[in-house]
């Protein structure tokens, strides 16, 4: 009988699926402590898919560590990955008088989620997906199709679509039937919200986060529909969290709107190969003048400029062109890094292997520890880049390059097509939220879609007006909720193509 070796990907793989299982067997009778170990169970399978994929991102794609240049206090240690203590977040969860929901993938025909209250009170559900016809996948992606698009009410409806701030080229604006979007945004709204509803706060404006995964991570959540056809976001401040343990950030949330060199804003750059936003440079223009700083727009939104102001600065306002593709693979590369207490880094690079059918085109990460149990040898697989890039007058500023920066800033706003997006893992988008995440950003604002450019630049301004008038202890995701509420009662900018596209998102690491 031919012997079957195990390899590092199948044992992850068993990992899981025994975590998976554990969580539904202790949640079948709700017992609370049960409840409550199954809801540890689960943030402990996050934290394993953390430990493969986190680690390998920032050393394998970090240009210090390919040239020798990464010190051990640079170093994240990211495979002690913390554990997040439920009573930490349900003391959160009180002091902020803030609603968890937390979502748990653990088959193909079933959903977990849990509702941690402001009380205390831990609820659980079961989400039976046998009922439904179609993927959890195939409805996340058609829901995110229908609602990036604008509604077709007549031809002269359709010519009035905006430009939007995507840099496909010959791209034609997506159109769909009304009754199609709504249809398809109460669907996903009876699947994920109606099970948990009772347990939601009743008070308009409550805090909800919601701490959902794989292919959940791309759910506007603020554009779901009722029965009675209000958004969610009409009943709440919401915001997405991929861990718990995001939340409990050791910075603090913004303290105070930002003025003049706390703020890097930059808006449409000059580059010949993007086509002319106007929104966008009137978005930068506007908060210019809220906060009282000078914004990089045009020519002089460089590289240069941009890097020179982009570590210091405690906000940090991108409104652009928003890139998604990531460089395409041409081989693996495995890095050998041994930290030995005490000692530089010893950094080995095997390049240009082949790619192995067996693991696939996803970065890997394994931790091996010398006899002594004083060093350990990394070994990193990796053949590509994170995707995601923000355009420039000269250039790009990818993914890659920003999780090589050390960034002081609370809170970057990506207005850009796209921002939110990149490889679903099982508990992270490997994309520009988690390389920001890696330089020292708690938070940031991101896009689920190809934004329309004038709408935008609208919903913007109101965004940092709303935290302008906060003025100190910014609440970023109600700020958010405000600007959206305002630009969708306007009647030309109701659909959700215009107000929706954007999430406030924790993204600590």
């Amino acid at each position: 009988m031919e012997r079957q070796s195990i390899t590092a990907r199948d044992a992850h793989t068993i990992e899981l699926d025994i975590l998976r299982l554990l969580q539904r067997v202790l949640v079948q009778d709700k017992q609370p402590e049960k409840v409550r170990a199954a809801l540890e169970v689960s943030e402990e399978a996050r934290n394993l898919e953390s430990i493969r994929s986190i680690p390998a991102i920032a050393y394998a794609l970090n240009d210090d560590v390919i040239d020798g240049r990464l010190t051990d206090d640079r170093i994240p240690e990211l495979i002690d990955s913390d554990r997040v203590a439920i009573e930490d977040i349900k003391h959160f969860a009180e002091e902020e008088k803030t609603t968890f929901v937390y979502y748990s993938i653990v088959s193909e025909a079933e959903i977990i989620v849990w509702v941690i209250q402001p009380n205390g009170t831990i609820n659980v559900e079961i989400i039976d997906l046998n009922p439904v016809a179609q993927s959890l996948e195939s409805i996340a992606s058609d829901t995110l199709r229908v609602v990036a698009s604008y509604i077709d009410r007549g031809e002269e409806e359709v010519l009035l679509a905006e430009a939007l701030r995507t840099n496909t080229p010959n791209f034609e604006p997506p159109t769909v039937d009304e009754a199609d979007q709504n249809r398809q945004l109460q669907q996903l709204y009876q699947l994920l919200i109606a099970p948990i509803e009772d347990y939601l706060p009743i008070d308009s404006g409550s805090k909800v986060v919601f701490v959902p995964q794989k292919e959940l991570l791309l759910v506007p959540f603020a554009a779901l529909k009722t029965p009675s056809e209000n958004y969610l976001i009409d009943g709440f401040s919401i915001r997405i969290t991929p861990k718990l343990q995001y939340v409990l950030r050791d910075r603090p949330p913004l303290r105070r709107f930002p003025k003049e060199e706390d703020i890097l804003i930059v808006g449409n750059p000059a580059n010949p190969e993007v086509r002319f936003l106007q929104g966008a440079e009137q978005e930068a223009r506007l908060i210019s003048i809220l906060t009282g700083s000078s914004p990089y727009t045009g020519n002089q939104a460089t590289r240069d400029n941009v890097i020179t102001g982009i570590e210091d600065a405690k906000v940090i306002h991108f409104a652009t062109h928003g890139i998604l593709d990531a460089l395409p693979p041409s081989g693996d590369t495995l890095l050998l890094i041994h930290n030995r207490d005490g000692v530089a880094p010893d950094v080995r690079e095997i390049a240009s292997t082949a790619i192995s059918p067996i693991q696939g085109d996803q970065i890997s990460y394994s931790l091996w520890p010398d006899e002594d149990g004083m060093g350990r040898w990394h070994v990193i697989r990796t053949n590509g880049s994170l995707p995601g890039a923000v355009i420039l007058s000269d250039g790009q500023l990818p993914s890659q390059e920003l999780l090589n920066l050390r960034l002081e800033a609370d809170l970057v706003v990506l207005s850009a097509c796209n921002t939110a997006r990149g490889f679903a893992g099982e508990n992270a988008l490997l994309g520009l939220p988690m390389a920001l995440g890696l330089a020292g950003v708690p938070q940031v604002v991101v896009s689920l879609w190809d934004v329309p450019d004038i709408a935008t630049q609208q919903l913007m301004f109101q965004f940092y007006l709303a935290m302008y008038e906060q003025g100190s202890n910014i609440d970023v995701e109600d700020a958010l909720r405000t600007a959206m509420l305002k630009i969708k009662s306007q009647e030309k900018y109701q659909d959700p193509i215009y107000w929706a596209g954007f999430t406030v998102m924790d993204v600590s690491q």
